[in-house]
């Protein structure tokens, strides 16, 4: 069961044609897509917290453009042309307008989602585009199927360089620097989490157990959250963290590593690259064991 009450629920636009919320945006979706009321914090579990998606019959697959998108001026306006997605490799980019799918005018990106589910899987369907200097053209896409949380993440991700930021340091040792990319040279441990999932603070004296460790070897832990700093504060002294905690400011790394659950650590390696991402702290430890010794790519399961 998700817990919504995410303080970026209430900001930006929407992440309307994404199979999931981006922003780990705990904004619950109607069978449409379309934005439903953010509830209370459900109770701490010891299990992984999800964001939630569309209930749908099984076996069935829900198509996608892979955009994200907001209302446009004349249509509706994209933002992103996510990899690995369908438009990936159409004439579309950010800042264009989407007029109409096929003959179908889409004014509110509503109408846009309700459009390519009539589409329905593996159709080839026409957008009308209008580019930010309004000049108007077509381009054809194939609608695919949209991938697990877990599989979209892992594809953008695994093995590639972590994208940089530049979390604002709350507590703990602070990041030489400023960014994430200034701590090339030693293996990363980024744990995005939440004040109010059970499992993140059940896993943080685990944490801290591999922090001190390991700190003297090359390891840095770097929990992410985009709660206020003062929550962020607080928790740090009531749980006696030790290492680096940061805000996520304006959602910017949440956005760059494709958050959908709490917790999700992530692990670096002395060259910048992802060499695990997952939510149990076991599998993170082995994987920061790997890359501080042979430094061979450790993937779990």
């Amino acid at each position: 069961m998700g817990c919504y009450n995410h303080p970026m629920a209430r900001m930006g636009p929407s992440l309307l044609l994404l199979p999931f919320v981006l922003l780990c945006l705990p904004v619950p979706r109607t069978a449409s897509g379309e934005s439903g009321p953010v509830v209370a914090p459900a109770q701490r579990s010891t299990q992984p917290v999800e964001t939630e998606s569309p209930v749908l019959p099984r076996g069935r697959s829900r198509p996608w453009l892979g955009l994200s998108i907001e209302k446009g001026d004349s249509g509706v306006r994209v933002r992103e042309v996510l990899e690995d997605s369908p438009c990936a490799g159409a004439d579309i980019h950010p800042g264009d307008e989407v007029l109409a799918l096929d003959q179908t005018p889409t004014t509110t990106p509503s109408q846009l989602i309700a459009a390519v589910q009539r589409a329905g899987l593996g159709a080839r369907v026409s957008l009308r585009l209008r580019s930010p200097q309004g000049q108007e053209r077509r381009t054809e896409v194939v609608l695919g199927p949209r991938p697990s949380l877990g599989e979209w993440q892992r594809q953008g991700l695994l093995g590639k360089p972590a994208p940089d930021f530049r979390p604002r340091v709350v507590s703990g040792p602070p990041l030489a620097g400023g960014s994430i990319k200034d701590l090339r040279g030693e293996v990363v441990l980024l744990d995005f989490f939440a004040s109010w999932c059970g499992p993140c603070i059940a896993a943080m004296p685990h944490i801290r157990a591999l922090w001190r460790r390991h700190a003297g070897h090359g390891l840095r832990v770097v929990g992410i959250s985009a709660e206020t700093e003062e929550v962020i504060s607080q928790l740090a002294r009531e749980h006696r963290v030790g290492y680096t905690l940061a805000l996520d400011v304006q959602g910017q790394a949440s956005r760059a590593y494709r958050i959908h659950a709490f917790p999700t650590m992530f692990v670096i390696d002395r060259e910048g690259i992802i060499r695990a991402i997952t939510n149990d702290v076991d599998e993170a430890a082995a994987a920061v064991q790997a890359a501080l010794t042979a430094g061979v790519p450790m993937v779990p399961r």
